[in-house]
């Protein structure tokens, strides 16, 4: 388990401010090793593929040339008449 130290530093002064640095340096490093930066490359990629879904679903949604055509497979959709996979398929 690991502490965290308390550090007192001073922007105006520039006191503490090298031991805030080490202290930084020492942490990338730890997390280096321990593969937080593939980690973090992989929540990127996975968010960045998320917004652009929700992006493209808003899109699609808000088009007013598909309003009427989704309401139709909509209507179709509620009455058994095609299945999910179809309605996203038309």
């Amino acid at each position: 388990s690991r502490h965290n130290d308390v550090l007192t530093v001073s922007a105006k002064t520039g006191k503490g401010v090298d031991v805030l640095w080490r202290e930084i340096q020492k942490y990338y490093k730890a997390a280096q090793s321990c593969g937080l930066d593939e980690k973090r490359k992989i929540q990127r990629h996975y968010w960045m593929w998320k917004y652009l879904k929700q992006t493209m679903m808003d899109a699609l949604k808000n088009d007013p040339n598909l309003k009427d055509h989704s309401q139709s497979v909509i209507r179709k959709l509620n009455l058994g008449e095609i299945s999910p996979r179809a309605a996203a398929q038309e």
